[in-house]
């Protein structure tokens, strides 16, 4: 990615991952103002769109961000492991505050 305003961040994506609803949600568009990355609606639903290496843009779902975060955890483990992992357990924290 290109800038900052296309670089994700693992809280983002969590709370992006909550949005599995509606793009024209009231609190789905009181979310897109804090996001420095340009969110669109894509068949109703919200979707990240940003600018790749190639100056290409591409658009990704909520579930498409979580499987990059969650492939890249497996690699970074495997790393400082040196050996493969099958299974794994991952733990995110609840929502802290009612929306």
């Amino acid at each position: 990615m290109l800038s900052s305003t296309d670089s994700f961040f693992c809280g983002d994506t969590k709370q992006f991952v909550e949005w599995i609803c509606r793009y024209d949600d009231k609190e789905v568009q009181k979310d897109i103002k804090l996001f420095p990355y340009k969110i669109i609606n894509k068949d109703g639903k919200p979707n990240i769109q940003v600018k790749i290496k190639d100056g290409e843009t591409k658009v990704f779902s909520p579930e498409e961000i979580s499987a990059m975060v969650l492939m890249k955890m497996k690699e970074t483990a495997e790393a400082f492991l040196g050996k493969k992992i099958k299974d794994a357990v991952v733990t995110v924290p609840g929502e802290q505050t009612p929306r």
